[in-house]
């Protein structure tokens, strides 16, 4: 503890030391000083005499909780690439491992087709993302247009009159194969009806012709029989065996108690758009409204004359398609901003800025002046217009984040085109770029260190910036500890002599 620690005064001797953590310290006191400070488990020895040769990178102890999975190729799962990086930095560079390319994600069911160069249509740009990680390094694919693709075969196709009947796993009953695969095109590319058996849905089932095998996913369905199956497989395989009618009803929700509050059509606060379903299912659709003019504006963005009125249109929509209430009032009111879902579908605003999504977009516009409105310019990223432009002989300096000037704005987002790492270069500051002191561009990310003062900093950046302005020295690595306040035992060799209360000249402010 450091309550328990002896007052340490070190001699002024450079007889440097390199510590087991890759530090150099002026001489082997300052190390016995430092491992008064830290816990018994977490002592630093010292490795050889004389300075560090080389600093190995800090490796972080703490990682954000963060839900990102990714599998290594020491076939461990991770929970994101901070767990992974914190393995990696704990073993030797020959034992280090890399992630293996992770290409699942959860796209929105929002259909914005475009086309690859592959001649597919993808329902959105987050679809053909997870196809272009499926193919590999050097397999790219590019997107050709913003709409679907120009088919050279159509999806519909000229199916004989013949009644084969089949039964699709939505429980519908179709005249042939043909006619269910022609029903497919009428539907998104992440829900299509497949083939379970031959014969009508209603009729009985020999036990072979039933689905015998169903991925492990969850994507829970509602039976006839008022029970939840995991997957519409699942449920159609239970009922086929019991020769049972296929289809669905409204079952029991049960919520989590995650808090995203949300206003439903009865003007009520919902903890979160689960908890709002649950209680619309047990609540019977309006059949008679006020004709008072009491407007509010729906999610859909359509005004609507009262809340009687929404919550009719929304009770009779499907699940995915409710609509709660945004605000009171008209839609093209004021009254702003309604929330957004957080997935990244980019779109580039009339503005020249990129939105995640086209509801950002839209919220974004809902502030801006009738002369002036933010609309959709074109789909993806603005950065592909400055790619496209020559920038004028402007001379009007900025500093880029990148610590580097440029003759303008323009010029530092045309050098944003060949970049290929995923952090742009921004305007630090409006000026030609100042000698780099003791101020600088820090990451916003938690890794966190203590100083010698007593002081937690976010990250090694921090601490530096620090250690440049008020002269501070590091601790140990961690959140420092509050009840034990740090004083600085060990002091760096400088002489900047001070004069003290008690009429004594002491080398630095720190022995002071």
């Amino acid at each position: 503890m450091v309550s328990d620690c002896p007052v340490i005064i070190c001699p002024l001797i450079h007889n440097p030391v390199c510590g087991s953590n890759g530090i150099t310290y002026p001489n082997e006191c300052y190390i016995r000083a430092i491992n008064c400070l830290r816990p018994p488990q977490d002592q630093i020895s010292i490795k050889y005499p004389g300075e560090c040769r080389d600093i190995p990178k800090m490796c972080p102890k703490i990682c954000p909780l963060i839900w990102e999975p990714l599998c290594g190729t020491d076939n461990v799962a991770y929970g994101n690439p901070c767990q992974l990086e914190v393995t990696n930095c704990n073993k030797k560079p020959e034992e280090r491992g890399a992630a293996r390319r992770n290409c699942s994600r959860r796209c929105p069911k929002l259909y914005r087709p475009v086309c690859g160069s592959d001649g597919v249509t993808y329902d959105n740009e987050c679809f053909y993302g997870v196809a272009n990680c499926l193919r590999g390094a050097g397999q790219e694919l590019e997107i050709v247009k913003h709409r679907a693709c120009d088919a050279e075969t159509p999806c519909l196709k000229p199916c004989a009159k013949i009644l084969r009947p089949v039964c699709g796993d939505n429980g519908e009953t179709y005249g042939n194969e043909c006619e269910l695969n022609n029903g497919n095109c009428y539907r998104p590319q992440w829900d299509p009806v497949t083939k379970v058996r031959d014969g009508r849905c209603g009729e009985a089932a020999p036990n072979d012709e039933c689905p015998q095998a169903c991925t492990l996913e969850y994507n829970p369905v509602c039976g006839t029989d008022g029970v939840t199956y995991p997957t519409r497989c699942v449920m159609n395989a239970q009922t086929c065996n019991k020769n049972s009618r296929w289809g669905n009803i409204n079952c029991p929700i049960f919520c989590t108690k995650e808090y995203r509050p949300v206003c439903g059509s009865d003007g009520k606060t919902y903890g979160n758009i689960c908890s709002l379903r649950s209680t619309a299912k047990s609540t019977p659709c309006p059949k008679f409204c006020p004709e008072g003019y009491q407007p509010v504006c729906g999610t859909d963005h359509n005004t609507y004359n009262n809340w009687c009125l929404l919550a009719a249109t929304s009770c009779r929509k499907p699940d995915a398609d409710q609509i709660t209430v945004a605000h009171s009032g008209d839609c093209y009111a004021k009254r702003c901003p309604w929330s957004c879902d957080q997935f990244q579908l980019p779109v580039c605003g009339s503005d020249g800025i990129t939105y995640s999504n086209l509801c950002e977009l839209e919220k974004a516009g809902c502030g801006t002046s009738p002369q002036r409105p933010v609309v959709l310019k074109h789909e993806g990223s603005c950065e592909r217009d400055w790619c496209k432009k020559a920038c004028p002989l402007t001379h009007r300096p900025v500093c880029g984040s990148n610590n580097v000037t440029y003759d303008n704005e323009c010029a530092l987002r045309l050098s944003n085109c060949n970049k290929t790492s995923d952090n742009p270069i921004t305007v630090w500051y409006e000026e030609e770029c100042r000698e780099l002191g003791c101020e600088r561009p820090c990451p916003k990310i938690f890794r966190p260190l203590c100083g010698a003062d007593g002081v937690t900093y976010p990250n090694s950046c921090a601490i530096e910036e620090a250690m440049c302005r008020n002269k501070t020295e590091f601790a140990y690595e961690g959140v420092c500890n509050k009840t034990d306040p740090i004083c600085p035992i060990a002091c760096i060799v400088k002489w900047s002599p001070v004069c003290g209360s008690d009429r004594v000249t002491y080398p630095s402010r720190c022995y002071l």
